[in-house]
């Protein structure tokens, strides 16, 4: 079978899509299909510039046309990076008759409304909502991350789809490592962009830096975010707050399980629009897991659910400094063994699910 795939960012780009979909890929070779993968963006961490909305235009005009021109597949695969893909998806599954499958990373137009980057109801918000609806209901299948995003492919467009949530990226070796025994530190990694919730993490450090806890935050990448959360911990004076530039790939693993407790978060009217990628290696790693966002939703019961998970409302900074303080971080222990179990079971459904159409 011959898959057609449609993504900002193909492999071996840092992009979380661009290793997703690199391991989707090769399982999907190893059983004998054959996969390309049509990208636009050179680097996921590189800076863009120029107008948003001229740059995703340029974007899914390339996409379109690299897609209607190449050669027929049996599949059409698309992620959403850049927004409202699933349209180019579509209209490049129709020119191809051959059937669409929709990843979904996000659900657009909606999570962009929730952000604040389109009004709602504005005249962009229900021309890309029609939009997007004609593509969604083109879909073969539909993967979503969770089933809060399940949900609100079914609530809001009518269609099903099917949950199934992001594997960890490979580890190739035992990277175990013993947290110092001071200061403690409680790591935030990756993209802090406009879905995260980090005034909660900072108001949490203050009260901790007020009670001379010991415990230091530390901010490890870039994102739209991370200048607003640097002039705040300025104002308020917060002493024991690192930040950082993202860790190469190599050492990530490593750095996560040097600190005392690591760090996710969503703001709350993005629930069932996104899932933070970070999470699914967080979560397998064997160290305490603070998670700030949607109290009721799927990801804080699934966070609940597990070792060392913790999971707070935004807002609840003072639960959350309560916690840390009475937080003594367990042994360390090999964390391959839940990683590769999590990335085969992962990737053998998703396999199953986009081949059974």
């Amino acid at each position: 079978m011959k898959f057609l795939a449609l993504n900002s960012f193909a492999p071996p780009d840092a992009a979380p899509t661009a290793k997703l979909l690199g391991d989707a890929a090769a399982a999907l070779e190893k059983r004998g299909h054959t996969v390309t993968i049509i990208k636009n963006r050179a680097a996921y961490r590189e800076a863009a510039r120029g107008s948003r909305i001229l740059r995703e235009a340029v974007s899914l005009g390339k996409l379109l046309w690299s897609g209607i021109t190449a050669p027929r597949p049996d599949r059409v695969l698309c992620l959403t990076s850049p927004p409202m893909l699933p349209v180019i998806g579509a209209l490049v599954a129709a020119r191809h008759k051959a059937p669409l499958v929709h990843w979904a990373m996000d659900v657009y137009p909606d999570v962009a409304v929730a952000l604040g980057e389109i009004r709602e109801n504005s005249i962009l918000h229900r021309t890309t909502a029609i939009f997007a609806r004609w593509a969604y209901r083109r879909c073969h299948q539909i993967i979503a991350l969770d089933s809060d995003m399940a949900d609100a492919f079914q609530e809001r467009y009518g269609v099903r789809a099917t949950p199934l949530a992001p594997w960890p990226p490979a580890a190739a070796a035992n990277t175990s490592t013993t947290p110092k025994a001071a200061p403690k530190t409680w790591l935030y990694s990756g993209n802090l962009g406009q879905a995260h919730d980090w005034k909660t993490l900072l108001d949490a450090q203050q009260i901790l830096e007020n009670r001379n806890s010991g415990w230091q935050l530390i901010f490890q990448g870039r994102g739209a975010q991370r200048l607003d959360a640097e002039s705040y911990a300025a104002a308020t004076g917060l002493k024991a707050i690192i930040f950082k530039d993202y860790v190469d790939e190599a050492d990530l693993i490593e750095s996560l399980q040097s600190a005392h407790a690591l760090v996710a978060s969503q703001r709350p009217e993005t629930l069932g629009l996104l899932w933070p990628s970070k999470l699914a290696l967080a979560a397998r790693l064997g160290r305490p897991l603070v998670w700030i966002g949607p109290p009721n939703g799927g990801v804080a019961n699934w966070i609940r659910s597990i070792p060392l998970g913790h999971a707070f409302a935004n807002g609840e900074a003072t639960a959350i400094a309560d916690t840390l303080g009475d937080l003594n971080s367990p042994p360390q222990s090999d964390p391959l063994p839940a990683i590769h179990e999590a990335r085969k079971t992962g990737i053998h459904t998703w396999v199953e699910l986009a081949t059974s159409l």
